[in-house]
């Protein structure tokens, strides 16, 4: 009976209680789940921004293909109200329905994406007739350039 003592003993010495390494790995995994939803990112473009901003709400982006290229599974883009004359072509996608990356609206504002280039060169050719000359990279297999 005497060296069960001692063996039970040295086995509590050794090794730690089971309740605590239980809890010491539920932690673990606690903490590993914040951390990852801690990682997601809301940024900000807005018309009067600059792609060298940080994409703060102080400091938004000018393009949406900036942000796109630049978001992770689970960020947020809230787009600021004005024209977006771009073609957005988003580099990445979400890993699952809760680490989406999200496209939004800045709330109460409206921002329009438009695909078009504004030609602002036009000439009057007399008669009614107006001409503009647009660039070869302005039309291109039918995708805007970038």
């Amino acid at each position: 009976m005497m060296k069960y003592y001692q063996r039970l003993r040295h086995r509590r010495a050794c090794c730690p209680d089971t309740a605590f390494v239980r809890m010491s790995r539920f932690m673990v995994v606690v903490l590993a789940g914040l951390s990852s939803a801690c990682l997601a990112t809301d940024y900000y473009v807005a018309t009067d921004g600059s792609d060298s901003h940080s994409g703060s709400k102080t400091e938004p982006w000018r393009t949406i293909q900036h942000a796109a290229d630049t978001l992770q599974p689970g960020d947020t883009v809230y787009i600021r109200g004005g024209v977006y004359r771009e073609c957005v072509q988003p580099q990445r996608g979400g890993t699952s329905e809760d680490k989406r990356i999200t496209f939004r609206a800045f709330p109460g504002e409206t921002p329009v994406i438009k695909g078009s280039e504004q030609i602002s060169t036009w000439q009057e050719q007399g008669n009614n007739v107006w001409k503009a000359v647009i660039p070869d990279m302005a039309v291109s297999d039918g995708r805007m350039p970038g």
